[in-house]
């Protein structure tokens, strides 16, 4: 790695907006976001080895520049760790160069730099944090209070403390990385568990209603298939959990999208459902007809948790109303309606969290089904609204436009 002794404004905004470098810095920020204490150790022995009173660690945005650790920073930038990005002496370390500076008071670019008095810096030495794919992301610094001249076996040190602290980062995200995924893989099994109880609850009851209909060939015909459509339905789950890339709904494309005649489709849905309920699923539409493009297997986990949620919160003697609506030559919206409790204000904010549990803490909570609901009426370009209260109940209203959508959302 080459060493500079002064500042080079040569391409230095194009390596700063470099879209590569940008991104390569958010995942690392994302994945290591708060202290790391390896990085807190290193800087400390920087300024042990070198007798130094000011040495740090910064991330450089297109704005501003990060201080990720810091030995001996003052205030104000110990409380809020961050200077803009015209006062950065780290940004010129981006071209990939070790930058030292014996007298900061002696450079041009840096003599009217207002920070640097406050922060004591006059002489600087920089090294460069590289990815393995040749990204600079910042700098491991050191500062004296006073001129200095860098001797080659500081350069290595501090060089080699680099190589340790992006060592550090990179295990930081890397086990990041590893507990998020495993955090996703615990989701996928429970929605899995979730989902699948309805398609097997189905087939349960159909089953034992064909032994009551036994002399009743087109009633035995009719909950026979409906025990196939609910065998298929959870075989089509299963195949889902076991394609990652499909059961993340936010990756979906439109080639998993198809056109389906709306109306039809949430009649067979309910048809499958009122077996699991003692009281009524009421369907109600305004229009016969429409055909819409969508992915259908998740629109019926999103009507499916609905209906699920709508019979577990509300009162036990009241029947759950489903409206279907045409509202103009875009969009069309179906709702869920049913009478219980009513759910306050503050809670309607948090429905659509993952796992969130209700004030009530009744049964399962809300789990993980509206936070489905959500993530698939996203993919949809569409829109989810609830609303409670006492005259009107709890109703969820599902708004997506009903023709091939333009784009793959992500």
């Amino acid at each position: 790695m080459k060493i500079g002794n002064q500042p080079d404004t040569k391409d230095c905004k194009a390596r700063i907006e470099d879209p590569k470098r940008l991104a390569a810095l958010k995942e690392l920020e994302t994945l290591t976001s708060g202290q790391i204490e390896a990085l807190d150790r290193l800087v400390k022995l920087a300024s042990e080895l070198l007798n130094l009173p000011l040495t740090f660690v910064t991330f450089v945005g297109t704005d501003k520049q990060y201080f990720k650790s810091f030995h001996g920073l003052p205030e104000p930038w110990k409380s809020d760790p961050q200077t803009s990005i015209d006062d950065s002496i780290c940004r010129f370390t981006l071209k990939g160069e070790i930058l030292a500076l014996e007298d900061v008071r002696e450079q041009p670019l840096l003599a009217g730099n207002p920070i640097l008095p406050k922060l004591g810096l006059v002489a600087y030495l920089g090294v460069p944090l590289t990815t393995q794919d040749g990204q600079n992301l910042g700098a491991f610094c050191a500062v004296d209070s006073k001129r200095r001249k860098w001797s080659e076996k500081e350069i290595n040190i501090l060089r080699e403390l680099a190589n340790s602290a992006m060592s550090e980062i990179m295990l930081k995200a890397s086990l990041e990385k590893l507990q998020k995924e495993q955090k996703d893989k615990e989701e996928l099994i429970s929605l899995l568990a979730h989902d699948i109880r309805s398609p097997l609850s189905t087939a349960l009851a159909s089953a034992e209603l064909i032994e009551m209909y036994l002399d009743d060939k087109e009633s035995v015909f009719e909950e026979s298939q409906r025990i196939m459509r609910s065998i298929s339905w959870a075989n089509e789950l299963i195949e889902n959990f076991l394609d990652t890339k499909r059961i993340d709904f936010r990756k979906q494309e439109n080639k998993d999208f198809k056109q389906i005649e709306i109306v039809g489709f949430i009649k067979r849905c309910l048809s499958d459902l009122r077996p699991l309920y003692k009281h009524k699923i009421i369907l109600e539409s305004s229009i016969e007809s429409l055909n819409v493009w969508i992915i259908e297997q998740s629109l019926r986990r999103v009507l499916t948790n609905l209906i699920d949620n709508a019979f577990k919160h509300g009162f036990s003697d009241t029947d759950v109303k489903v409206k279907i609506e045409k509202i103009n030559h875009t969009f069309f919206k179906f709702s869920v309606n049913n009478k219980g409790p009513v759910i306050s204000k503050k809670e309607l904010k948090q429905l659509f969290k993952p796992y969130y549990q209700n004030e009530q803490q009744t049964e399962r909570g809300w789990g993980l089904g509206l936070a489905l609901v959500k993530s698939v009426i996203s993919v949809h370009q569409g829109d989810v609204n609830v609303e409670s209260d006492q005259d009107h109940g709890t109703t969820f209203t599902i708004t997506i436009p009903f023709h091939q959508l333009k784009k793959t959302v992500h």
